[in-house]
């Protein structure tokens, strides 16, 4: 299974041995870089809903559900999901998962996750998606019921969106205002290093990251507004 959006598949790298960028000094530092026509606005999901901010998240975070490039859903962070009733979706989550902290992924990282988002005082842009939801019961550490306030049958494509990734609930209030600008913690094959505005966001690899293994030991999103020089970049180098 292969999902959009991530350094694996995604179309627009410049170089996967490019020297010097990030200030590495060796050949064998393995850097994968992407390219895109502007800089990212925020790293927290529960922000902006655009496409270079999403870009980035993706690297860094993962959803209870994921959708492959056949648009078929597959286990993201839940195992396995059973609908109990017409408004009820229970969810079976994964264990032994670790956020980029060392905390330990559960259910009330969940909870908080969506609790944060559909909270009026986030003022999230894409809090629609998921508005529906009425209640979040936390059943045990790796078990979570979603109930609906009405019968709503796009909701598991809906928490497979950028908006419905689960963020640590411990990284989040320690960073305060300072979430998504200095801080952004999740659970995906890259970790957030630094962010440099308007020039490139650097990501390092997760190195036990359990699902498919990434390419390069650092990534990059760098902003590069002019096209032409966009597509230069393979040929020069950057």
């Amino acid at each position: 299974m292969r999902t959009s959006g991530r350094f694996l598949v995604v179309g627009f790298v410049i170089a996967a041995l490019l020297v010097g960028f990030f200030g590495l000094g060796s050949a064998s530092a393995q850097t994968l870089i992407v390219a895109q026509g502007a800089d990212a606005v925020n790293l927290d999901p529960h922000t902006t809903n655009d496409q270079p901010s999403s870009r980035v998240r993706r690297q860094i975070y993962e959803t209870l559900i994921v959708m492959g490039e056949d648009l078929n859903l597959y286990p993201g962070l839940a195992t396995s999901w059973e609908q109990l009733d017409e408004l009820t979706y229970e969810f079976k989550l994964r264990e032994g998962v670790k956020f980029h902290n060392g905390e330990t992924f559960k259910a009330s990282d969940v909870k908080f996750t969506f609790e944060r988002l559909l909270d009026p005082a986030t003022a999230a842009d894409a809090a629609f998606l998921l508005q529906v939801i009425d209640e979040i019961e936390i059943i045990d550490d790796y078990t979570i019921r979603i109930k609906t306030s009405a019968p709503f049958s796009p909701i598991l494509a809906h928490l497979a969106h950028p908006v419905a990734a689960i963020l640590n609930e411990k990284a989040v209030t320690e960073a305060g205002a300072d979430y998504g600008l200095r801080v952004a913690v999740g659970t995906g094959p890259f970790r957030f290093v630094d962010w440099v505005t308007q020039a490139h966001v650097t990501l390092g690899r997760v190195d036990d990251y359990r699902g498919e293994p990434t390419k390069g030991e650092r990534g990059g999103i760098r902003a590069i507004p002019e096209g032409q020089v966009r597509a230069l970049e393979p040929e020069t180098g950057g």
